[in-house]
């Protein structure tokens, strides 16, 4: 049997896993991995930064780079605060406010990692996005939002987040364009 202490050390790992990777990415130094070239927007706005890609996909475009799917400009709307540009590379990517009091994170995984994470203290189920979807506290802080649909797991995470539908809007927005 599952006990929650199981589930949540899972989780942490997990949660673990993304953050070194994210610290990795961002520990390599501006422009490295990246080719000439690299795919980024330029948005325009007050709490408008280029969003660039930290990484390169070994055969192109069969893979997303996470950081390319919202501008940071979005991102800042979506957060309430201006962000810098996103860092990460591959399915993951998080945003830092200029402010350093806020971040925002977009994850995509295999669909197994659903079940331990929706069985997390607090979170609930939500309906009409993908399979099956549940929102809740963060163990890094803040709230997420997590889904099943397109054959993978989704996760955003707000901290802070301004309300449980501006998360729900946000994972809607990753499901649609990192499919």
């Amino acid at each position: 049997m599952r006990g929650p202490s199981r589930s949540r050390r899972i989780r942490m790992i997990g949660s673990g896993l993304a953050l070194a990777v994210v610290a990795a990415a961002c520990s390599s130094g501006p422009g490295a991995g990246q080719t000439s070239g690299a795919g980024g927007s330029t948005p325009t706005g007050p709490a408008a930064v280029a969003t660039t890609s930290s990484g390169t996909s070994a055969g192109g475009a069969d893979k997303t780079e996470f950081c390319t799917l919202f501008t940071s400009a979005e991102i800042g709307a979506t957060l309430g605060q201006a962000v810098g540009a996103g860092e990460g590379s591959g399915f993951l990517c998080t945003w830092t406010a200029t402010s350093g009091s806020g971040t925002a994170s977009v994850y995509r995984s295999l669909p197994g990692l659903y079940e331990d994470a929706a069985a997390q203290p607090d979170f609930h189920t939500v309906s009409g996005i993908g399979d099956k979807a549940a929102i809740g506290p963060s163990p890094l802080g803040g709230m997420e939002a997590i889904a099943v649909a397109n054959d993978a797991y989704w996760l955003v995470r707000l901290d802070p987040s301004s309300s449980d539908d501006a998360l729900l809007a946000f994972l809607r927005q990753l499901i649609e364009r990192g499919r």
